[in-house]
């Protein structure tokens, strides 16, 4: 902070300036700053010989009010010269500017709680260190991190098991300084220097010395890892101390890529992610070898066994909006990587493709049979219907033979599958989707055993925000019926018995145009049968929803049409209800009809 002589100062009114906790504020017009500071540079062929930030701003006006002719020079002069005031706080040698800095601005207008910080440490650090300990610890950091600087000190606190809200990371860091014992604040500051080492390593993978950490810390950022940098903050601190070794800290990182893929691909809600890896360094470091204590930590926290993920994988949607298309790429290419070629093939080039197309030509609805309205959408955006290809354009909508064609010359190799298949419809769809699920459990392998406890719902829609809706529409469902008593059966299906005896499980529709589907899977189907379930919710949208007896589900189910596995065994049911008026139970191709009128209830509005 800079002291300008008097006949220098300018407070705009003509008062005595100010005084404020013993040093003196004025008012300097910026004209006065220019002439105190330069002179005349602004106004001759001087300023090329001033450097620093000031003759940079002066540059950067210079070229663009040169580029943009069309600025009123006259008004934007009045603007400067008549309203625009700079504040110079005059200091007498004894004050302390970081404390006047902290005072001014901690309980004003919020600044970057990495400013606070910088300032809370250095108004703690005497004088005469003061730039040397800035240029040691603090301006690397600055420097490396940059805006990501506030966002590292939070987690470098929350290492420690602590959820910390973004506003609250200057008075945590401040608390956790002043509390600390046996550490001086410089050591302090030395530690959280070493730490925004591994930081900057996490967000930028290219500045990892070890290809093999590298590769997979950038893997792990492409499905937003974010929430496990607190957790690999400490992860890193092991592997420098030598406490953990490179093929450790690549086995954990391999693991929570694997958790990671297996939770999306199961639907389980992000929301927990936080506490979970917050949490988890702490857990696994009671155990003798911290990888095995990730582990075993990892398999508890709703990991989803091979038999959940496989059948998740297959069926899913997996294409789709949101952070949906890029976690779905990252899988495809996954996939490809697995093949393991010498000649690896650049992945910026490809895009994903839907074989079966998004728009369905005449061709493509004769091919796909009487029902290819139901296997559009339900195979559509599923794993066994995308590819990688750098020749989306030529392949369009075209019938499978010409996309077969192209595909099958392809240098992809997921792409080589085409050769073999003479015609795409809801089976070959399905058969690749198991193949390519062989490879996924290979590539993101099993941590827990396959009883793992994980919810199944086929209908259920990939957007969370969605997901969170439908919740409280089944709460709805339940409150309606007067309550749930307890859950019943394998915890994987929402089944539930109720105070009046009944025992329910329910399903929640995908709307088509002029009907509600629902799948259900054959395994939900035999544990409705095995607990007792005495109906089967139907929640139509928003209208209301039909509680039909298990015993009318069962006959219906008889005939209803099927998605099949590749041994034959049926996969999941496809269960129709027409839209309003109609409301029925029907199948493609069968005559009958189920009224599901006597069992309906309808939503009152609120």
């Amino acid at each position: 902070m800079r002291s300008y002589p008097p006949e220098k100062r300018w407070d705009g009114t003509g008062k005595t300036p100010e005084n404020r906790r013993g040093c003196t504020v004025v008012k300097i017009k910026p004209a006065a700053i220019i002439e105190a500071e330069f002179g005349d540079f602004a106004l001759d062929d001087q300023a090329s010989s001033v450097d620093g930030q000031v003759k940079m701003a002066y540059d950067f006006f210079e070229k663009r009010l040169r580029l943009q002719p069309e600025i009123d020079l006259e008004r934007l002069y009045t603007v400067i010269g008549k309203h625009l005031v700079v504040v110079s706080i005059v200091l007498d040698k004894d004050d302390n500017p970081y404390l006047i800095f902290e005072s001014l601005n901690a309980k004003g207008r919020p600044l970057a709680q990495a400013d606070l910080i910088r300032n809370f440490f250095f108004m703690r650090i005497h004088v005469n260190r003061q730039e040397q300990v800035f240029a040691e610890y603090w301006k690397p950091m600055q420097d490396d991190l940059g805006e990501n600087l506030t966002e590292f000190i939070r987690h470098f606190l929350m290492r420690e098991g602590r959820t910390i809200k973004q506003g609250d990371v200057y008075f945590t860091l401040k608390e956790s300084v002043e509390s600390s014992e046996g550490q001086d604040d410089i050591g302090y500051l030395a530690e959280l220097a070493r730490f925004s080492k591994y930081y900057l390593r996490l967000l930028d993978p290219a500045s990892e010395p070890a290809a093999s950490l590298s590769e997979r810390l950038g893997r792990l950022n492409r499905i937003e890892a974010t929430t496990a940098y607190p957790f690999l903050l400490n992860i890193y601190n092991d592997l420098s101390s030598g406490r953990i070794s490179h093929a450790d800290f690549e086995a954990i990182l391999d693991m929570l890529e694997t958790f990671l893929i297996r939770r999306f691909v199961c639907g389980i809600p992000t929301h927990a992610l936080s506490k979970i890896f917050i949490a988890l360094y702490a857990q696994a470091a009671e155990n003798p070898s911290i990888v095995e204590g990730v582990r075993t930590v990892l398999k508890a926290k709703e990991f989803p066994g091979e038999h959940h993920f496989r059948e998740r994988l297959v069926s899913i949607r997996l294409y789709g909006t949101g952070d949906r298309l890029p976690k779905t790429r990252f899988i495809l290419e996954r996939l490809e990587e697995s093949f393991a070629h010498k000649e690896a093939i650049s992945f910026d080039l490809l895009n994903v493709e839907h074989v079966m197309p998004q728009s369905l030509s005449e061709e493509w609805k004769a091919d796909l049979g009487g029902q290819w309205e139901t296997t559009h959408d339900v195979w559509l955006h599923t794993l066994g219907n995308l590819t990688l290809t750098g020749y989306n354009p030529e392949l369009s909508n075209s019938a499978f033979g010409s996309k077969r064609e192209i595909l099958a010359k392809s240098h992809v190799e997921l792409n080589r599958y085409f050769s073999r298949v003479q015609k795409w419809n809801e089976e070959s769809i399905a058969q690749r989707a198991e193949d390519l699920a062989d490879i996924a459990i290979r590539v993101w392998p099993e941590l827990a055993a396959d009883n793992a406890e994980v919810e199944l719902d086929f209908d259920a829609p990939e957007d969370e925000d969605e997901q969170e809706d439908i919740k409280l529409l089944k709460a709805n469902v339940l409150e309606l019926l007067g309550g749930a008593l307890d859950r019943v059966g394998s915890r994987r299906y929402q089944t539930h018995r109720l105070h009046d005896g009944r025992i329910i499980n329910i399903k929640y529709a995908r709307a088509q145009r002029d009907y509600y589907w629902f799948g259900v899977h054959a395994s939900l189907w035999e544990d409705c049968q095995k607990s007792g379930v005495t109906h089967l919710i139907f929640v139509l949208g928003q209208f209301g929803f039909a509680a039909i007896p298990a015993n009318v589900i069962g006959e219906y189910l008889k005939r209803a049409s099927v998605s099949p596995k590749s041994d034959g065994m049926v996969r999941h049911y496809h269960v129709l209800i027409s839209k309003e008026p109609t409301l029925e139970l029907f199948s493609y191709g069968q005559p009958e009809r189920i009224p599901c009128k006597p069992f309906l209830t309808v939503f009152k509005p609120a």
